[in-house]
């Protein structure tokens, strides 16, 4: 899905021994300071490129928890010429497994 210069995918990442789905989201806008990259997901961060942006720095925490309870994580890339990706790694069952 492409709208207004985000981009959503979802790929099956089905290799063994840790099968998985990833959804990443695309964004071709201002990129994150790479100072800024280690400290996203922290509680009350809000990078340098914020000012004038509402919010609390409690987004991305949030993300991160929500990954982690359901056994997966999140990551994050940004760079001037590919922008920023977030990337979502959902443990996935495969059929004929049980749970």
């Amino acid at each position: 899905i492409t709208s207004s210069g985000v981009s959503i995918t979802a790929r099956p990442g089905l290799t063994k021994p840790h099968p998985e789905v990833t959804i990443a989201v695309e964004n071709r806008g201002p990129v994150i300071d790479p100072a800024d990259l280690p400290h996203l997901f922290e509680p009350f961060f809000r990078g340098k490129n914020t000012d004038g942006v509402p919010g609390s720095g409690l987004g991305l925490y949030i993300v991160k928890s929500v990954m982690q309870s359901l056994g997966g994580s999140v990551t994050v890339s940004s760079s001037e010429t590919a922008g920023t990706c977030f990337t979502l790694h959902i443990p996935a069952v495969q059929s004929g497994m049980e749970a």
